[in-house]
Protein backbone atom coordinates (compact mmCIF):
# COMPACT_ATOMS: atom_id res chain seq x y z
CA UNK A 1 0.00 0.00 0.00
CA UNK A 2 1.00 3.42 -0.87
CA UNK A 3 -0.17 6.76 0.43
CA UNK A 4 -1.61 7.34 3.83
CA UNK A 5 -3.59 4.79 5.27
CA UNK A 6 -7.09 5.20 5.01
CA UNK A 7 -9.07 5.37 7.98
CA UNK A 8 -11.68 2.70 6.74
CA UNK A 9 -8.86 0.08 5.99
CA UNK A 10 -6.00 -1.95 7.74
CA UNK A 11 -2.33 -2.13 7.12
CA UNK A 12 -0.83 -5.57 7.04
CA UNK A 13 2.75 -5.49 7.49
CA UNK A 14 5.36 -8.90 7.46
CA UNK A 15 7.10 -9.04 10.81
CA UNK A 16 9.58 -11.35 8.94
CA UNK A 17 11.15 -14.16 10.74
CA UNK A 18 9.24 -13.48 13.58
CA UNK A 19 5.87 -13.48 15.31
CA UNK A 20 6.35 -10.50 17.53
CA UNK A 21 8.37 -6.91 17.54
CA UNK A 22 9.49 -4.42 19.58
CA UNK A 23 8.82 -1.54 17.04
CA UNK A 24 8.45 2.25 17.00
CA UNK A 25 5.38 3.89 15.46
CA UNK A 26 5.10 6.96 13.96
CA UNK A 27 2.01 8.51 12.34
CA UNK A 28 2.98 11.73 9.79
CA UNK A 29 0.44 13.83 7.68
CA UNK A 30 -2.66 12.37 9.56
CA UNK A 31 -5.86 13.87 7.80
CA UNK A 32 -7.47 14.66 11.64
CA UNK A 33 -7.09 13.94 15.72
CA UNK A 34 -6.80 10.35 16.18
CA UNK A 35 -5.07 6.94 17.18
CA UNK A 36 -3.39 3.89 15.85
CA UNK A 37 -3.62 0.49 16.93
CA UNK A 38 -1.44 -1.86 15.96
CA UNK A 39 -1.21 -5.96 16.97
CA UNK A 40 -2.31 -8.88 15.51
CA UNK A 41 -4.55 -9.18 12.35
CA UNK A 42 -7.36 -10.45 14.56
CA UNK A 43 -7.27 -7.99 17.76
CA UNK A 44 -7.29 -4.52 15.30
CA UNK A 45 -10.66 -2.99 14.27
CA UNK A 46 -12.25 0.37 14.34
CA UNK A 47 -14.01 -1.20 17.56
CA UNK A 48 -10.47 -2.13 19.33
CA UNK A 49 -10.53 -0.27 22.44
CA UNK A 50 -6.39 0.56 23.06
CA UNK A 51 -4.02 2.46 21.28
CA UNK A 52 -0.31 2.76 20.31
CA UNK A 53 -0.25 6.25 18.89
CA UNK A 54 -2.17 9.55 19.62
CA UNK A 55 -2.14 12.18 17.52
CA UNK A 56 -3.05 15.41 16.18
CA UNK A 57 -3.22 16.25 12.22
CA UNK A 58 -0.31 16.92 10.08
CA UNK A 59 2.14 16.89 13.42
CA UNK A 60 3.93 13.97 13.85
CA UNK A 61 4.11 11.34 16.79
CA UNK A 62 5.51 8.36 17.52
CA UNK A 63 5.46 5.33 20.40
CA UNK A 64 7.37 2.70 21.07
CA UNK A 65 4.94 -0.65 20.87
CA UNK A 66 5.49 -4.16 21.76
CA UNK A 67 3.37 -6.35 19.23
CA UNK A 68 2.48 -9.63 18.88
CA UNK A 69 1.26 -11.07 14.64
CA UNK A 70 -0.46 -13.55 14.15
CA UNK A 71 0.40 -17.08 13.21
CA UNK A 72 1.11 -15.93 9.60
CA UNK A 73 3.99 -13.31 11.09
CA UNK A 74 1.40 -10.45 9.97
CA UNK A 75 0.12 -7.69 12.36
CA UNK A 76 -2.00 -5.39 11.36
CA UNK A 77 -2.41 -0.93 12.06
CA UNK A 78 -5.81 0.81 11.90
CA UNK A 79 -5.93 4.21 11.93
CA UNK A 80 -8.90 6.54 13.14
CA UNK A 81 -8.12 9.02 10.02
CA UNK A 82 -6.34 8.97 7.09
CA UNK A 83 -2.38 9.08 7.89
CA UNK A 84 0.93 8.15 7.04
CA UNK A 85 2.42 5.27 9.21
CA UNK A 86 5.69 3.94 9.71
CA UNK A 87 6.87 1.05 11.16
CA UNK A 88 10.56 0.90 12.65
CA UNK A 89 11.08 -3.03 13.88
CA UNK A 90 14.01 -2.55 16.64
CA UNK A 91 13.68 -6.37 18.02
CA UNK A 92 11.80 -9.29 18.52
CA UNK A 93 10.96 -11.66 21.38
CA UNK A 94 12.12 -14.89 22.22
CA UNK A 95 12.50 -17.56 24.89
CA UNK A 96 16.15 -18.81 24.58
CA UNK A 97 18.16 -16.12 22.78
CA UNK A 98 18.67 -12.43 23.44
CA UNK A 99 18.93 -10.12 26.36
CA UNK A 100 17.13 -10.12 29.75
CA UNK A 101 16.16 -7.84 32.20
CA UNK A 102 17.87 -6.14 35.37
CA UNK A 103 15.56 -3.87 36.87
CA UNK A 104 17.40 -0.91 38.40
CA UNK A 105 16.66 2.39 40.00
CA UNK A 106 15.49 5.00 37.46
CA UNK A 107 18.18 7.27 37.04
CA UNK A 108 19.23 10.56 34.72
CA UNK A 109 22.34 9.67 32.64
CA UNK A 110 22.37 12.88 30.67
CA UNK A 111 20.68 16.47 30.51
CA UNK A 112 21.90 19.13 28.11
CA UNK A 113 19.91 21.69 29.76
CA UNK A 114 22.83 22.29 31.78
CA UNK A 115 24.24 23.55 28.98
CA UNK A 116 24.11 23.77 24.75
CA UNK A 117 21.59 22.25 22.67
CA UNK A 118 22.78 19.48 20.79
CA UNK A 119 23.31 21.23 17.19
CA UNK A 120 21.02 20.17 14.01
CA UNK A 121 22.22 16.97 12.60
CA UNK A 122 24.39 16.42 15.41
CA UNK A 123 25.23 13.57 18.22
CA UNK A 124 25.89 13.60 21.47
CA UNK A 125 27.78 10.47 23.13
CA UNK A 126 26.12 9.14 26.56
CA UNK A 127 27.59 7.01 29.21
CA UNK A 128 24.79 4.69 30.17
CA UNK A 129 26.81 2.87 33.30
CA UNK A 130 25.27 -0.04 33.07
CA UNK A 131 26.82 -3.79 33.40
CA UNK A 132 24.56 -5.56 30.63
CA UNK A 133 24.87 -4.97 27.24
CA UNK A 134 22.64 -1.83 27.19
CA UNK A 135 19.22 -0.39 28.67
CA UNK A 136 15.98 0.34 28.08
CA UNK A 137 15.49 4.73 28.51
CA UNK A 138 13.23 7.02 28.23
CA UNK A 139 14.64 9.49 25.89
CA UNK A 140 12.90 13.41 26.25
CA UNK A 141 13.76 16.02 23.32
CA UNK A 142 12.92 19.57 24.73
CA UNK A 143 13.60 23.39 23.53
CA UNK A 144 13.74 22.48 20.20
CA UNK A 145 14.70 25.11 17.51
CA UNK A 146 12.49 23.62 15.15
CA UNK A 147 10.20 20.18 13.63
CA UNK A 148 12.50 16.97 13.57
CA UNK A 149 13.46 13.38 14.91
CA UNK A 150 16.16 12.22 16.99
CA UNK A 151 17.27 8.76 16.97
CA UNK A 152 19.33 6.59 19.59
CA UNK A 153 21.63 3.72 19.32
CA UNK A 154 24.84 2.58 19.43
CA UNK A 155 27.59 5.15 18.77
CA UNK A 156 29.28 3.07 15.87
CA UNK A 157 25.96 3.58 13.49
CA UNK A 158 26.09 7.44 13.99
CA UNK A 159 27.58 9.65 12.72
CA UNK A 160 27.23 13.71 12.09
CA UNK A 161 25.28 15.14 9.49
CA UNK A 162 24.18 12.03 8.77
CA UNK A 163 20.78 11.20 9.48
CA UNK A 164 20.01 7.73 10.36
CA UNK A 165 17.74 5.83 8.79
CA UNK A 166 15.23 5.21 11.71
CA UNK A 167 13.84 7.00 14.38
CA UNK A 168 12.94 7.09 17.87
CA UNK A 169 11.32 10.26 18.45
CA UNK A 170 9.11 12.96 16.57
CA UNK A 171 8.72 16.81 17.69
CA UNK A 172 7.97 20.11 16.51
CA UNK A 173 9.24 23.54 16.82
CA UNK A 174 9.41 24.74 20.71
CA UNK A 175 8.36 21.18 21.88
CA UNK A 176 8.59 18.75 24.71
CA UNK A 177 7.76 15.17 23.78
CA UNK A 178 9.14 11.75 25.21
CA UNK A 179 9.38 8.23 23.97
CA UNK A 180 10.64 4.82 25.42
CA UNK A 181 13.38 3.36 23.48
CA UNK A 182 15.67 -0.26 23.88
CA UNK A 183 18.89 0.18 22.74
CA UNK A 184 22.15 -1.49 22.99
CA UNK A 185 25.67 0.03 23.99
CA UNK A 186 28.63 0.45 22.35
CA UNK A 187 31.55 -1.70 23.84
CA UNK A 188 32.31 1.10 26.01
CA UNK A 189 29.17 1.39 27.61
CA UNK A 190 28.04 4.29 25.48
CA UNK A 191 24.98 4.96 23.40
CA UNK A 192 24.36 8.26 21.15
CA UNK A 193 21.48 10.51 19.85
CA UNK A 194 21.03 11.99 16.72
CA UNK A 195 18.71 14.97 16.44
CA UNK A 196 17.58 16.57 13.39
CA UNK A 197 17.13 20.09 14.56
CA UNK A 198 19.07 21.65 17.78
CA UNK A 199 17.64 20.57 20.39
CA UNK A 200 17.99 19.83 24.16
CA UNK A 201 18.28 15.78 24.97
CA UNK A 202 17.63 14.18 28.25
CA UNK A 203 17.98 10.08 28.89
CA UNK A 204 16.92 8.33 31.64
CA UNK A 205 17.64 4.88 32.17
CA UNK A 206 14.38 2.57 33.21
CA UNK A 207 16.42 -0.91 33.51
CA UNK A 208 18.96 -2.79 32.42
CA UNK A 209 19.27 -5.46 29.31
CA UNK A 210 21.85 -8.40 30.61
CA UNK A 211 22.46 -12.24 29.61
CA UNK A 212 20.47 -13.52 32.10
CA UNK A 213 17.02 -14.73 31.65
CA UNK A 214 15.60 -14.25 35.17
CA UNK A 215 13.13 -11.93 34.45
CA UNK A 216 11.38 -12.25 30.84
CA UNK A 217 8.57 -10.30 28.79
CA UNK A 218 5.72 -12.22 28.09
CA UNK A 219 3.12 -10.58 25.22
CA UNK A 220 -0.84 -11.28 25.76
CA UNK A 221 -3.47 -9.30 23.77
CA UNK A 222 -3.91 -5.32 24.08
CA UNK A 223 -6.22 -4.61 26.14
CA UNK A 224 -7.32 -1.26 28.15
CA UNK A 225 -7.13 -1.88 32.08
CA UNK A 226 -7.86 2.10 33.17
CA UNK A 227 -9.56 5.15 31.23
CA UNK A 228 -10.00 7.47 33.75
CA UNK A 229 -12.34 9.03 31.58
CA UNK A 230 -14.72 6.71 32.29
CA UNK A 231 -14.46 7.48 36.18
Amino acid sequence: MTGRLPADRLLAVDLGDSQTAVANLTVVDAASAGYVSAGACESVSAGAQFSNVNYQAIAASANLSVISGDATGKMCVYSYSDAHVIVDRIGTLDHTVGYGWKLTTPRRVIDTRTGNRVPAKGIVHIPLGVAGAGAVVNVTLTGTNGPGYATIGPCSTMTANVEPATSTINYGRDGTVANVAFVEADGTGEVCVFTYAAAHVIVDVQSELVAEHELGLVTVAPKRIHDSRNA
